[in-house]
């Protein structure tokens, strides 16, 4: 963790939270320990957001409603799913930050907008994004409050771009708009419709309060780049930034409300929330998903949220999950370990690299998942991205063995030359002119259902001639080959068996 909070240049105030979280971590370092603590420090944002509603709507039962919304309120499951994430500390701290300023207590809310703003480089601006909104709405506060929040994040701010010029521009993505402007008005829909979907659980009312200035940094990032993550309310970490102004939003809407209609009619905006804070549960996250077999039958609303969790899928482990386990059981604790973004689980007792992208270093062990999509050319964030696969075939030609091969999951061994510890060959088919998704190293005795002499085989730019004999031809593959089109005669069926790696 604390080299991972060294890693940026410069070494900036939002890694700083890893500090903090370490002495705890290092009692007994395990990955799964940083999830637990990731999914219950979320859920106790609920109780901030108690006294908030509490003493906003000037009623228990309404803080009570709220609080369990909150828990209720899909895009946080996002946050939760994820991998663990600094920024996820973001709403619960900020938040109690708020909870305290609302009853007066300054420096307790002080030292809890400091620790927000030490999770994530744009939790500042949204911490001064709120001073606005106070401001605005003419809040009655100690000079000091402003000042002790205003006056070090600037200096902050300051003494990073005058290390790193650069940074604040790599922020915004600069050099990639003057590359191309088309960034800003790119994913038109999503961007569009990313914030009423965040709203729809509390009935749109945040946006009929200036609290809604808040998530005023975060349209901006989303605007500047084309990355889909940042427009998604599900999946991913980023509705950490946006949850905790939403409901600020909604229950400034709500207060404003109950001064102009009547209790019936705040009661009856009440009923409407609680609904639709159910039914976008019930869609949009991992509980609903298993309650409602979401992923089977409302494939449809996947449209209004990027996705969904493909729960019944991820639960159930695989033939290949148990090929992964048993490869990772050969590397030695504590060896160098090439891993996909979806192994956080094997970060624990290796020394892991992730190859991100030029990578150039060299391992000792490489271990491959090709049936997911984390093994082709992939977009990590804004100006990185793994190639995998490229990365694989480049070491198996440089002098790395195969280790381990187990349908398609391998495990390279740096200057292996022996044989593998364990070896079970691929078996699939084929129809004549459809995609295969990859096949991985080694050779391959290959049956054809049809009298044809010749067959042939399409991969990138590259096209095979090979002779067909008595219905059969051999096969033959160094390196991972994807989306790779095996043709002959119309309605042919190939029939691969792999015999060798």
């Amino acid at each position: 963790m604390i080299s991972h909070a060294l890693s940026t240049r410069p070494i900036v105030y939002w890694k700083l939270i890893y500090f903090l979280l370490y002495p705890f971590y290092s009692l007994d370092p395990n990955p799964e320990y940083l999830l637990v603590f990731q999914d219950f420090f979320i859920s106790l944002g609920s109780i901030p957001i108690y006294f908030i509603s509490k003493k906003i709507l000037n009623s228990e039962f309404f803080g009570f409603i709220f609080g369990i919304l909150w828990l209720l309120y899909y895009p946080i499951y996002g946050v939760e799913w994820f991998d663990f994430h600094f920024m996820a500390l973001f709403p619960t701290l900020f938040l109690t930050a708020v909870a305290f300023l609302s009853y007066k207590k300054y420096r307790f809310s002080l030292l809890f907008m400091f620790l927000s703003a030490i999770t994530d480089y744009m939790a500042p601006l949204i911490i001064l994004m709120y001073l606005v909104v106070l401001l605005v709405k003419r809040e009655r506060l100690p000079k000091y409050y402003y000042a002790s929040l205003v006056v070090p994040f600037f200096a902050v701010f300051a003494a990073v771009n005058i290390v790193s010029p650069s940074y604040t521009l790599s922020l915004i993505n600069y050099t990639a708009i003057i590359k191309d402007p088309a960034i800003i008005t790119s994913m038109p829909v999503r961007k569009i419709i990313y914030y009423p979907m965040i709203a729809l659980p509390l009935a749109f009312l945040p946006f009929g309060s200036i609290d809604i200035l808040m998530i005023i940094p975060y349209i901006g990032l989303s605007l500047v780049h084309n990355y889909a993550p940042y427009l998604m309310p599900i999946l991913y970490q980023y509705p950490a930034l946006t949850s905790a102004p939403i409901f600020l939003g909604a229950l400034s809407s709500l207060s404003k409300c109950m001064k102009k209609i009547s209790r019936k009619k705040v009661k009856s905006i009440l009923i409407v929330i609680i609904s639709l804070s159910i039914i976008t549960f019930l869609l949009f996250t991992p509980y609903g998903n298993l309650l409602t077999d979401n992923n089977n039958h409302f494939n449809y609303v996947d449209y209004f949220v990027g996705g969904n969790y493909q729960t019944s899928e991820r639960i159930t482990e695989t033939k290949y999950d148990r090929y992964i386990y048993s490869a990772v059981s050969y590397v030695p604790k504590g060896s160098t370990l090439a891993i996909q973004n979806n192994m956080p689980q094997f970060t624990q007792d290796y020394r892991w690299v992730l190859p991100i992208n030029n990578y150039s270093g060299s391992p000792e062990y490489v271990i491959t998942d090709p049936y997911s999509v984390w093994f082709y050319n992939t977009t990590l964030s804004p100006g990185s991205y793994t190639n995998y696969v490229k990365f694989t075939n480049e070491k198996v030609l440089s002098g790395y063995g195969i280790y381990f091969e187990c349908d398609g999951i391998v495990l390279l061994k740096k200057n292996y030359s022996g044989l593998p510890i364990k070896f079970v060959g691929m078996s699939f088919s084929s129809m004549s002119g459809s995609n295969l998704l990859f096949i991985a190293p080694g050779t391959y005795s290959v049956e054809v259902n049809s009298n044809v002499t010749r067959v042939y085989v399409l991969y990138g730019d590259n096209e095979l001639s090979l002779p067909v004999s008595n219905g059969n031809f051999l096969f033959t593959t160094s390196v991972y080959l994807y989306n790779v089109t095996f043709t002959a005669r119309t309605n042919s069926v190939f029939s691969f068996t792999q015999i060798t790696w």
